[in-house]
């Protein structure tokens, strides 16, 4: 994802391209730190996240010193944000060979997750069928009182799978056993995310 990204961006501009994990290595110091090393005075962080980081990161790295030695810091929209990214899932959940009648999209109730639901509704899937929520034990005894025993799983919180990704697939695991459950981990790579991570950068 990150070399693809770097490639589109190339073709707008010679940028310097640095990248950065949430827990792992190289982290966002470190990546500011190589890029003001190398002479930029000027750095984009592409959000490649669901939720505003600015506040998250200034935590970890004094953004105001550096403003004040005239190192401009700008951010990007989460991706999560982008019409472009509903449009992919939408796509894909569409595009899949079996038409869910449960789906259960992970995450909090978001501009982005209620916009998802409701354009799966307009291609014709049932709208008492699709939940938004990070409970689930409520979601499954809700699936259970339908009698809807087919669900697809889409991770809308999570852009990558590590460690946390790995735990929640393990939790969904406990309700295996009376559920046949279709798992959409999380946002994987596609290049129409790059396709909104670039149209973020350019907004």
């Amino acid at each position: 994802m990150a070399r693809e990204l770097k490639k589109s961006l190339l073709n707008y501009k010679p940028y310097y391209f640095y990248i950065a994990f949430e827990g792992y290595v190289p982290k966002i110091q470190d990546a500011i730190n190589s890029a003001i090393k190398d002479g930029c005075k000027t750095i984009y962080i592409v959000n490649y996240t669901s939720r505003e980081i600015d506040s998250k990161i200034n935590k970890e790295v004094d953004l105001e010193f550096l403003r004040d030695r005239g190192i401009t810091i700008k951010f990007t929209r989460p991706i999560y944000a982008s019409d472009i990214f509903i449009n992919y899932y939408v796509n894909k959940i569409n595009n899949l060979p079996k038409r869910f009648k449960g789906i259960l999209i992970y995450d909090d109730k978001t501009n982005t997750s209620e916009k998802l639901k409701d354009r799966l509704v307009k291609y014709g899937f049932i709208e008492s069928g699709i939940l938004i929520s990070k409970d689930l034990k409520f979601s499954f005894d809700y699936y259970k009182s339908q009698s809807i025993s087919e669900i697809l799983f889409v991770n809308l919180a999570s852009s990558g799978c590590g460690y946390e990704e790995e735990i929640l697939m393990q939790e969904l695991t406990k309700y295996t056993a009376s559920f046949k459950i279709h798992a959409i981990k999380s946002w994987g790579y596609d290049i129409e995310l790059v396709k909104a991570a670039i149209n973020e950068f350019k907004k």
